[in-house]
């Protein structure tokens, strides 16, 4: 009688491995496994891919936000109890350290300087296990392995005494970290903070954005839905200075701006049927997106050679984008010249805002169209040979018959900067180049 062979994880192909049973174990397990053979220690220990996804897994750490292309085994380790750490101006209570706890260090340090110039521990804030930090104009927005939000500072610190709806908050400015308690707020794998916003991407694939900490908005009738479902629809999102932008799965990107007063007024009457304001606080409502999302225009040539963009970075008014082939493209979102004062001139000033919005939101669209606005390559930023000759002391040769050839892999921006990374994996991350955007 024959006996049926046994068949051993060596045996299975790689990419099984690694796709599909590796990185669903548990860390312990995976150890444990690792210490079975030598073959699998080496895969387990040395495969960058496992480790860069059981970290997205287990601990929501945004890999895409980040230059690193190597190193996701040592960070899986320290994210175990991550630390947070902030500087800078600490007016609005933006840095969280005017507890009783810092007390004495922050009166120590602003004793001698009007901000704070180097980094101080918030270790209140480490028992939350804050994986992603992002810092607005007056605020820190921090999400923790959990899926929940944390804020503190002051989200809008311009507001007047009046301000709209969408940016009223009950506690307008907060010293300690605390969640953000929204009724019906989901758990979220993504976020991203603008000047006076913030955005994310909840566990089910669904898009909110938030203006105030007292209410949360919930897009619907979004365009990136329309031929996928739930998060395989969106590959990244970014808040900016005043808009937001989002790069889909299958490379397009969309962005909106501010919703008027009359919009938001007409979806708070529409669900909450005429409720006072003071009822509709501390709730998520669905804001109908269909007429405030734009597509950007598609980039130019690459439906020919399947150059496909994967990164999208936001300024001020101009979008950063980075593609497979490590080349980058800037596109100019601000308002058309000729038509800034096209809308008519009302006498309520929320009619006028109203008209004024949908009156750049026609123009661009129509710009785009018309190719007026499009993609603009940055060629300075991206080609290896332009990249050395202007890097030489950033990119050094060790021998000159052979010369690097580096590729841009990563991209962020920030106000009316952007900048370019190239990150070799046997090394740190490299800034290889920066501009403001507008000299560009």
């Amino acid at each position: 009688m024959a006996h049926t062979g046994t068949v051993g994880f060596s045996s299975l192909p790689l990419d099984l491995l690694i796709d599909y049973i590796f990185v669903l174990l548990p860390t312990k397990d995976l150890i444990a496994l690792s210490c079975t053979c030598r073959l699998l220690h080496s895969t387990i220990h040395q495969t960058e891919l496992i480790w860069k996804r059981k970290i997205a897994l287990d601990y929501r750490f945004p890999t895409g936000s980040t230059g690193r292309i190597t190193g996701f085994k040592t960070l899986y380790r320290k994210l175990r109890k991550p630390q947070v750490w902030v500087w800078g101006q600490n007016m609005n209570n933006r840095l969280g350290l005017n507890a009783e706890d810092e007390a004495n260090l922050l009166d120590a340090v602003l004793s001698r300087h009007t901000e704070i110039p180097t980094p101080l521990r918030l270790r209140k804030a480490e028992s939350i296990r804050i994986v992603d930090l992002q810092a607005g104009g007056w605020s820190f927005h921090g999400l923790d392995v959990d899926g929940n939000i944390w804020r503190w500072g002051t989200l809008n610190g311009s507001n007047n005494w009046n301000p709209p709806p969408h940016r009223y908050s009950l506690t307008p400015s907060q010293v300690q970290p605390a969640m953000l308690a929204i009724r019906n707020l989901p758990r979220f794998k993504a976020i991203s903070c603008g000047r006076s916003h913030a955005c994310g991407i909840s566990d089910d694939g669904h898009i909110y954005e938030w203006h105030s900490w007292s209410r949360v908005a919930k897009f619907l009738s979004v365009p990136w839905e329309t031929h996928s479902d739930g998060d395989k629809g969106v590959a990244q999102i970014c808040a900016s200075w005043d808009f937001s932008a989002l790069l889909s799965s299958d490379g397009a990107i969309y962005f909106w701006r501010e919703p008027t007063i009359l919009e938001i007024a007409q979806a708070l009457d529409s669900q909450f049927d005429g409720l006072p304001e003071d009822r509709t606080l501390e709730t998520v409502y669905d804001l109908d997106s269909k007429d405030r999302i734009l597509r950007c225009p598609d980039l130019p040539g690459t439906e020919h050679d399947g150059d496909k963009i994967i990164k999208i970075a936001c300024g001020e008014e101009f979008i950063i984008c980075l593609t497979t082939a490590g080349k980058v493209y800037k596109l100019n979102i601000s308002r058309i010249p000729d038509t800034e004062r096209a809308a008519q001139q009302r006498v309520l000033r929320q009619l006028q805002d109203h008209d004024e919005e949908l009156s750049y939101r026609e123009s661009i669209a129509q710009a785009f169209r018309s190719q007026e606005r499009k993609w603009e390559y940055l060629p300075m930023f991206c080609e290896a040979d332009k990249l050395r000759e202007g890097l030489a002391e950033a990119l050094p040769l060790s021998n000159e018959s052979d010369p690097v050839h580096p590729k841009i892999t990563h991209i962020s921006a920030q106000y009316r900067t952007f900048v370019a990374y190239s990150v070799e994996s046997t090394s740190e991350n490299q800034q290889i180049a920066k501009k403001n955007s507008t000299e560009v």
